[in-house]
Parts: C-alpha cells; structure tokens; sequence
C-alpha cells in the first residue's frame, strides 16, 4: 500500500553518480519513480550506468533486486545527465550526493536553488553538516532538509530527517512518506544537533572503545568482541531503550533498578580521545598481524564496487530466506546452508566470505575468527556472475 503523500510515482533528481548515488537511483527505481542521474562529469555518469546495469543483473540473478518490476524495467526508469537544469526538471524530490565538503555543498545548493520551483524537496545526504550552515540564505530554505542515509542505503534501510530551523513541516512529512515509500526506515530528528542521532551513538561508542584499549583495560580484538558477540547482536533488533524497558518490569523499574550503577560508570568515562599515537598503532598492528593468508593474486578478489552489487546485510538474508545461525556441540557459530572462506580483502584486510548455498548445501562451521573479521555476505551466483573465482 503507497504511503499517504504519494498518488503515483514521479520524478527523482539524484545529485552525484558515486556509490551512495548509486544506491539512491536503484532504491527510487525499485519503487516505480524515473531517476536522472546527475553528475558533472560525462565519463562519470556513463561509468556509473554501466555499474548499475551490472548490479542489478546480478541482483536479480540471485533473487535479491527489490521492487515488483524486472531489473531491465527498472533500469529503463533511470537516465543519465550531466546538465542540473536537465536533471532537476518535472523532480518531485532531489537527493544530493556529492562528497562531504561543506562549501561544495552550499554551492550546489545555490544553484538547485535558483532553477528549483515551489513544489521540490531539496534534499541532502550529508552525514554530518547541519542544515542551518547547508542551507542558510536560500530563496528555498522551506523545501530544504538532510535525508541522511547508511551507506550503502540500498542495503541498509535507515534514514535521518534532519530539518533546518526554517523546513516546512510538510516538507518533512512528504520526504518521511517517499522513505517509506522506497522501503527505507526514517528516522524524524525534531531538531538539527552536531552529528545527528547516528554518529552520536556511533562516536560514543568509538570513543569508549578507544579509552578502553588505550587503558589496557582489554585488547583490541576482544574490544570488537563485545560488540560483534554481545551488543551488536541485541542493538540489531531492538535499540538501547527498548532493551532497558524490557529488562526489568519496564522503564521506570529499569531506571529504579540500574540508574545508580549506569551513573556511577559514566563517571568514570574519560576526555575524548585523540585517536593518535600509540592506541592507533596498536589497533592497527592487531588487524594488520591476523590478517588470513591470501589463496590467490588480488586481483582475484572482488572489487569494491562489486561487493557493493552482492553485499546484503546478515538480518536481512536470516529474516527472510530462513536460514539459522546456531552454535554446535563445541560452542562454535554455525551458518545452516552456507559455506565459508576466509580470505584478504583487496587491500589486505581479513574478511570472512559467506557464499549463499540453495537447499542441501552443507553446513560450514564460522571460522573462529569471526569477531576478527569483517563479514561480507555475497551471492554465489552473482559472484559467478562477476567472473570472479576465490
């Protein structure tokens, strides 16, 4: 069912050709709505069709490409530009997605804001910049917000709305409806704040993290641990608030119960880090020293852009193919139905390769590296697809 704020599907203007581009223009072609894909480069907006067409063969190929409509109907909805006006006419909504950089961003926006009628949202994927300084002084200040997504958004369903002092309620309201439109999960920030709600949850952690190895309090990979076999496997079903209400007898027993401890602890957190030095050193060596040996040249391993096209999050292959991760009789993590292998990166870092296996594969014990390792889950089929042997 459409959500309300949506008759039909329209025009969507995406501001930038790179990975979290990318990632937009499939997500609003999975939904129905035509893409112009915007970069200022020609070459670049050429390359990033080629790459799009290939990400969603091998999406489709393996039964992963969102949406009702055929990977060839929903490329036929996304068109490439290297002209803003072009790119910016008859849009409902515009995403912008050019690189981090405050002054390139605002000039941006001068100009969508000179050629943009009364009806377009303007909007940003800025992870960190804060609406007031994105954009101050424009004619279009009301239509203006931050849709800042996890990259890559296609996979990684969370959205932050994050409004300027001066945005339109409706401008929020109908950019919340097209998220969910496309299936992502906003987030409604009532007010702009430095780092948003994400990466100050995420820097929180960083920082505690760091403080707690710099104080030899415990090393590197057990840190990770923690988080890997522990927290992160709560927090990826229900956030912080929802596990303490459903710790005790609710909120107000939890806050009864543990408010005192959780105090006293926070007491005892130390100044920000500088994330220099020695710790840094330390952490680095620890990754760097457990790396797996390498089966083959580099050059055999997929490439970044092309673990974009197969990566998929682990919630979601367990949610909705029914496969289970349990532990066996040593204790050890067990993935029915897949096979695993441990590999380097392209750059030499450790990852564990989760080859999606149909019906009747064999069980594949996890590596007992797994906290140690960045897990990335590709489709064997689209790995076969890419030409791409580990």
């Amino acid at each position: 069912m459409a959500s309300p704020g949506f008759s039909a599907p329209g025009g969507v203007a995406v501001v930038g050709s790179g990975l979290i581009g990318r990632s937009w223009a499939m997500l609003f072609a999975s939904a129905g709505f035509r893409v112009k894909l915007f970069d200022i480069e020609s070459r670049q907006v050429t390359d990033a069709l080629v790459s799009l067409r290939k990400e969603m063969k091998m999406l489709e190929l393996s039964g992963y490409l969102k949406g009702q409509l055929g990977a060839e109907e929903q490329l036929s909805l996304i068109s490439g530009c290297s002209d803003l006006r072009e790119a910016v006419e008859g849009a409902l909504h515009v995403q912008e997605c050019v690189p981090e950089n405050l002054e390139l961003k605002r000039k941006l926006f001068a100009q969508l804001d000179k050629i943009a009628d009364d009806h377009v949202v303007l909007s940003s994927s800025s992870s960190c910049l804060l609406p007031s300084k994105l954009f101050a002084g424009l004619a279009h200040v009301k239509q203006c917000l931050v849709a800042h997504p996890v990259n890559p958004p296609y996979y990684v369903p969370l959205v932050e709305l994050v409004p300027h002092p001066e945005t339109a309620p409706a401008t929020v309201d109908r950019t919340y409806a097209l998220m969910r439109r496309v299936g992502q999960s906003p987030v409604r920030l009532l007010r702009e704040v430095d780092g948003f709600a994400l990466n100050r949850l995420q820097y929180a952690v960083i920082a505690e993290a760091w403080r707690l190895v710099e104080e030899g309090v415990v090393s590197p990979g057990d840190l990770d641990l923690v988080m890997s076999d522990g927290l992160g496997l709560r927090y990826a079903f229900i956030g912080p608030l929802e596990t303490m209400h459903l710790n005790a007898e609710g909120m107000l027993s939890y806050c009864d119960r543990y408010s005192e401890g959780m105090k006293r602890v926070l007491k005892t957190f130390g100044p920000v880090p500088e994330f220099s030095g020695a710790t840094a050193e330390k952490v680095h060596q620890n990754y760097w020293e457990h790396r797996a040996p390498t089966p083959g040249p580099s050059s055999d391993l997929p490439l970044p852009e092309e673990v974009s096209g197969c990566l998929l999050p682990l919630k979601t292959v367990l949610k909705t193919t029914g496969y289970s991760l349990t532990r066996n009789q040593n204790g050890a993590a067990e993935f029915t139905h897949r096979e695993l292998v441990t590999a380097s990166g392209p750059r030499g870092d450790p990852q564990t390769i989760v080859l999606m296996k149909g019906p009747g594969a064999t069980t594949g014990d996890l590596d007992t590296r797994l906290g140690r390792t960045r897990v990335h889950v590709y489709l064997a089929s689209a790995l076969s697809h890419a030409g791409r042997i580990i």
